[in-house]
């Protein structure tokens, strides 16, 4: 089997996702030709892949390194929840202040915070 063949099968397993970075290191240093030569062959299958392709000398591995538009994706679906959460605790806040009308703030509460009457 060619080394191309065996980073072809490599990459295959990772399962790579539209986006992703797909970083291909050799075992021993190559010249720019060479370089050139293992881009040029493995860049139709990044291209059927939806992949970024990044070829490095030193060490016989082909990795996946995540695309970070996901990560971005997650935070703003994040931000959005705890953006909810604060209006939702707003919203309480103003409610329970207009529950007990115009009290004195200073005055002994009638009811505790469950709704019992205070004895």
């Amino acid at each position: 089997m060619s080394e191309q063949e065996n980073y072809s099968d490599q990459i295959q397993k990772v399962s790579p996702m539209k986006g992703d970075l797909l970083v291909v290191t050799t075992p021993h240093p190559l010249t720019a030709d060479q370089r050139k030569r293992m881009a040029d062959s493995l860049a139709p299958m990044a291209d059927r892949m939806g992949v970024h392709m990044l070829v490095l000398d030193g060490g016989a591995t082909a990795q996946l390194q995540p695309g970070i538009q996901g990560l971005l994706d997650e935070q703003k679906k994040q931000t959005a929840i705890l953006k909810r959460m604060a209006e939702q605790q707003s919203l309480l806040i103003q409610a329970l202040a207009e529950d007990q009308g115009e009290q004195d703030p200073d005055a002994r509460p009638l009811t505790y915070m469950d709704g019992t009457p205070c004895r």
